[in-house]
């Protein structure tokens, strides 16, 4: 879900700043903006766990510092670490890599069966490398195998806008009622459905059965206006757990693992969920919302010197 509402978010940006910016300033913008979101929160995060991965950092600190977060993973380097959720924050630095000048470049009419490609292409990619690797990280963190699931979030930035809403939300529940069943029926009868069997038959499908599942609920969600899961998911306190959604992501397993040294793991969780949302909040209050006022500031005043 993280993958398709990055690939969503930003292609969405993305197609609305090709149309009003040459390519050098929709380029610096959007780094710009990303650099805003990113790096003050993962500096704060990497400056507090420091001296509980003290051991760790000192083998891996250069693939934390170019953002290939996802290599120590998949070798195995930093299991149940407060370090392991950053995999994630990297296949989507990747990502931001190629896609805007995808964006700028090709022709719009080439943007959704190149994002047709991925889907297809990805999976194939995944089973077709299986054999090359001993265990199923490899797969399961490394950007090339990754990138249906962003490219199932651009896809429905592409799409969604002038896809008529009923037509889309049955197709969005069909896609989530066959990947259930899909998913359902392998898991309980083939013992080699288990992302740790490293079979090329689950990491071919069971990705994309997700992309299905979660991909679907995503596009019902966001084509239902007065449905019950918007009312849901409108609410101020989930709002509010959205908004600082980042931080939660960092901190969160640095939390559970240093209190699970006090207290098992039940009150851990609960302990841990009250602590992790006070850090984010602070985190958000102090700091994060006021350098994205302050970058977008900064940018508008560019915009009125330009003009004058």
């Amino acid at each position: 879900m993280f993958f398709i509402l990055s690939g969503y978010l930003i292609t969405s940006i993305l197609l609305r700043d090709c149309k009003r910016m040459s390519f050098g300033k929709m380029l610096g913008s959007f780094y710009l903006r990303r650099a805003e979101r990113i790096l003050p929160a993962y500096i704060l995060f990497l400056s507090i766990a420091y001296p509980f991965v003290r051991t760790e950092w000192h083998h891996t600190w250069g693939y934390y510092i170019c953002f290939l977060q996802n290599v120590p993973l998949a070798l195995g380097l930093v299991n149940s670490s407060p370090l392991t959720p950053l995999w994630s924050l990297a296949i989507e630095q990747h990502f931001y890599l190629f896609w805007p000048i995808l964006i700028f470049f090709l022709p719009h009419r080439w943007l959704v069966p190149s994002m047709l490609f991925l889907l297809v292409g990805t999976p194939v990619l995944r089973s077709v490398c299986t054999p090359l690797f001993d265990h199923s990280a490899y797969i399961y963190a490394l950007t090339p195998f990754r990138l249906d699931a962003m490219a199932a979030g651009s896809l429905g930035a592409l799409i969604l806008p002038s896809c008529r809403p009923s037509l889309g939300i049955r197709s969005a529940q069909m896609a989530m009622i066959v990947g259930t069943i899909g998913y359902a029926v392998l898991a309980i009868h083939h013992p080699w459905f288990r992302r740790t069997a490293n079979s090329a038959s689950f990491n071919g499908l069971a990705y994309s059965l997700n992309i299905l599942i979660l991909g679907g609920l995503f596009v019902w969600v966001s084509l239902s206006r007065n449905s019950w899961a918007t009312r849901i998911l409108s609410t101020p306190i989930l709002c509010w757990i959205g908004r600082i959604s980042y931080s939660f992501y960092l901190f969160h397993v640095l939390v559970l693992i240093l209190l699970q040294r006090y207290m098992t793991r039940g009150p851990a969780a609960i302990c841990g969920l009250s602590i992790t949302l006070a850090i984010s909040s602070l985190s958000w209050s102090l700091m994060e919302k006021r350098i994205l006022a302050l970058g977008a500031s900064y940018r508008r005043s560019r915009i009125g010197l330009t003009s004058a």
